[in-house]
Formats: C-alpha cells, structure tokens, sequence
C-alpha cells in the first residue's frame, strides 16, 4: 500500500469520532475559526484518501475508497458539532448512562455492554467508545476468562495485526478491525474491535425462515467465494486459522459480504514452528485435526466446505447435498470437505479461481440476487 495512504487510511479506520481524525481544531499562532481548521485538515486528509489518485493500483483504490466514505461521515459530523458548539466535548451516549461499567486502556474509554457470548476461552460483550458517534462507535469487547487464557486473546490480536497489516484488499473486507488491546485490573487480556452492524451468523442464516430448506446453490457461490478469498490470504501470508465454523463466519446480505472472526485459535507458519491444533470443532474440524498432526491450510478448507454442505441442508458425514444442486458444484463443494487429506484440496487461491469459472459455466455472468433474513 502506498506510505501516504496507509497513514491516513488508519487514523480514518482507528476513529471512532471526528476529534480522533481532525484533532482539536486549536491553532494558537493563527487566527483561524474551527470551521477554517477544519477544511484544511480535511482537506489534506481528502487529497491524500481521493480514490482518483489510485487509478493504476486496484487495491490501493478500494482502501482509498472505504476511507473517503468513512471520511465523509466524520466530515459532515464535524460541521454538526462546530455548528452546535459541541465539537471538542464529550458526547452523551443514547445507549450507556454515564455511571455505566466502562474500561480504560491507553488510548480511550469503553462502555461494557450485555455479554453475547460466553466461549471457552473467552467472554464477549457488546459496548460502545465513550464520547463516540453513532457512525462508529459500536464495539466488541473479547476478554479473556482467566490469565492462563491470555496467550489465545493475544494470538489473536497478533494475526489480525499481522494480517491487516499485509495490506491486501482481503483484510478490507473480511477481517474483523481491532480497535484495542488491553488487561483488565485481574489481569485478563482484552481486545476491542468494531461491531460488525448489519451481519449475521451462519446460525442466525440456518435459523431464518427465509433459508429452512437450505440456502440457495447461487448465494453458496458468493458465500464460500468470499471465505475461500481470505482464507487464501491468510494462508498466503503464513497463518491457518485453525477453527472455521458456522459461528465465527458473519454475513452482511445487503452487500453480498463475508467476515471470518475469531482468531484466537490461529497457527502461524507451522513448518517452522510445529505448532498443531489447539481445537476440534465436532462435524466443522477436518478428521485429522484430533490426531495431533502438524497443521496445514487443507484442515480450513475442510471447514469451509463443511460449513457449506451445512447451509446446503446436507449431510456433513456423507457429504450427500439434496436438492437441485448441480452435480459440478457438488462435487466441488464436497473437493473441499473430503475426509481424505491426500486427496482434499489444500490450495484455497486455486479453488477460488476454479470455482469462478465454475459458476461462470454453470450459470453464466454473476448477477446480484437479494439474500434476504
């Protein structure tokens, strides 16, 4: 990614309200009203974000593009609160009381909401930043259950890292942003990371009354096109993610987008570090995964094809899918989840590759069709 663009595209991502990206709008030596500030700071900032500058770099253009948006939003809040003189000061939450549990890091306050989901490992909580707007604040907050579960939250801070910082147009889409790491005053390790608004689970997406007999065959195209995407990627760089299943993948149907959360179980560069599986999830983990072996990338693209035959309302033993699946997507879909691993596909860029010309085959050029929940 280009120097200048990296620098702007994570103050604008890291923000979670106008102050963060635009500072006080305070300049001593000269005269200037906070409305003149502002337009040259954001200025500058949309100078460097315009996606017309990244024409030649098809990547760099969609992180320029995301980040003009987001720019945008925190441009138009500025002006509101210039406007009402509020800009600079603490903002009420609609959602927290002041008085509500919050946690302190270094680098801001956090309201902690309700407990979603209570792991193995770790608790989640929903929350919010405190003094944030309604565009971004909304966050995640992953604690730890004990000190000697410590290592996972951290691991999985350190991939995402790792990963967004690679800088490919995956870790755009389909990687959860970490906002903050931290330790609570016992001594548990914590991440935050922004909420994922508008997405689903794929329990949520098998619960629906919309999908009780199965997902369609074309939106498992897009579905495992995306996870195939980011699971290419991260292998790419090194890093198995070691326990795909329904719960840790999101679905935003509106805009056809997949994210695959929790790292915490994650592997990196397991030929040099021998490191093996941590866990098995029951029907979602490759066979072998319970053997001990060293981990390798073929064990993720088990998962994903398992995850799909489970969308498909099909049996994750037999890998039988019914319905009027063609027989070509079947078999690829099952190339993915076969229990053999001498004989599973281990190369996630090449069956994303294979399967867009499969769908193109099949049933020709891609057109949009409303995922509904």
């Amino acid at each position: 990614m280009d120097p200048d663009l990296h620098v702007a595209y994570e103050l604008v991502n890291q923000a979670v309200k106008p102050e963060d990206v635009y500072g006080r709008l305070v300049d001593r030596k000269r005269p200037l009203s906070q409305e003149e500030l502002l337009e040259e700071a954001h200025g500058k900032l949309a100078k460097v974000l315009s996606p017309e500058v990244y024409k030649s770099s098809p990547s760099d253009h969609d992180f320029a593009e995301d980040a003009f948006l987001k720019l945008e939003g925190f441009y138009q809040n500025a002006k509101e609160r210039i406007g009402t003189r509020s800009y600079g000061k603490a903002i009420k939450s609609i959602r927290y009381k002041n008085d509500h549990r919050k946690i302190k890091t270094k680098k801001r306050e956090y309201y902690l909401g309700n407990k979603i989901v209570d792991g193995t490992v770790s608790e989640v909580y929903e929350g919010e930043a405190v003094g944030s707007t309604d565009l971004v604040g909304r966050v995640i907050v992953k604690i730890s259950k004990s000190p000697e579960m410590n290592s996972y939250i951290q691991k999985e801070a350190k991939q995402l890292r790792f990963l967004h910082g690679k800088g490919g147009i995956q870790s755009l889409y389909h990687l959860p942003v970490l906002l903050d790491v931290s330790m609570t005053s016992d001594g548990r390790a914590l991440l935050i990371m922004h909420y994922l608004e508008g997405f689903y689970d794929l329990h949520d997406v098998k619960r629906s009354r919309f999908h009780q007999g199965g997902v369609h065959k074309k939106h498992i195209s897009w579905i495992v096109n995306r996870l195939l995407g980011v699971v290419g990627y991260a292998h790419y760089h090194g890093v198995i993610h070691g326990n795909i299943e329904p719960a840790h993948i999101f679905l935003k149907p509106d805009i056809h987008n997949v994210v695959l959360i929790d790292w915490c179980f994650s592997i990196y560069s397991p030929a040099k570090t021998g490191e093996s599986y941590s866990v098995k999830t029951p029907i979602f983990s490759a066979p072998e995964v319970s053997k001990g072996i060293l981990a390798n990338p073929s064990t993720d693209l088990y998962s994903v094809g398992s995850c799909m035959i489970h969308l498909l309302n099909g049996n994750t033993e037999t890998g039988e899918i019914p319905g009027d699946v063609e027989k070509e997507f079947k078999d690829f879909i099952c190339s993915l989840a076969d229990p053999n691993p001498r004989t599973r596909r281990g190369d996630a860029w090449k069956a994303h590759a294979d399967l867009r010309m499969l769908v193109i085959g099949l049933w020709g050029p891609k057109k949009f069709l409303e995922f509904r929940m």
